[in-house]
């Protein structure tokens, strides 16, 4: 039931029906957590990083919904909820929440709060992060910090970002990091 409901929300999503997408995954939160309940404390049983993964990629993807909407407040509210279920470790953070520190950066710039932007994607490019992340999004925040610092006129900053987005984009396909990019606005 679950796989469904995310097969319909994508559907939803493709055809730009988004609050008809946001709806089905809302549906799928409280099914699911209506299984949880139900089948009693699982976290005894090792499946609580299940619970936690599954809601979690579900409020990502309700977030970058109302993105798409352009509903920044609800956006804000959605990654709010994914700071609640994922807790940081000496680890580094989890690639959900470097998918929702990336998604705040892009919010607060459209809202015109560069340094919000600046200070979230700061936050994923610290050394104990990069290990727990795919080099897409660490070169992608590297090059929006670079661009943002610009913006600020901030050009030394820019410059040392820019410059590790450089280095970072040899290790990965460019034309793959740079395709979904956009000259004045972040995806």
């Amino acid at each position: 039931l679950i796989r469904l409901y995310e097969e319909l929300a994508g559907q939803q999503e493709q055809m730009k029906n988004y609050d008809k997408a946001i709806e089905l995954l809302n549906k799928l939160l409280e099914v699911f957590n209506s299984y949880y309940e139900i089948a009693g404390n699982l976290k005894d049983k090792g499946n609580d990083k299940i619970n936690e993964n599954t809601q979690t990629e579900s409020y990502l993807k309700i977030a970058n919904l109302y993105y798409k909407m352009k509903d920044y407040e609800n956006t804000i509210k959605t990654l709010e909820k994914i700071e609640e279920l994922q807790s940081d470790n000496e680890n580094g953070l989890s690639n959900y929440q470097i998918q929702g520190l990336y998604r705040y950066a892009h919010t607060y710039e459209m809202q015109g709060d560069r340094e919000k932007a600046i200070a979230y994607l700061a936050r994923i490019n610290k050394p104990n992060n990069t290990q727990n992340t795919d080099d897409t999004i660490l070169a992608k925040s590297l090059l929006h910090l670079g661009r943002l610092y610009f913006r600020e006129g901030t050009l030394n900053l820019s410059y040392d970002y820019l410059n590790k987005f450089y280095r970072k984009s040899k290790t990965i396909e460019t034309k793959e990091l740079l395709s979904n990019i956009e000259d004045s606005n972040m995806d």
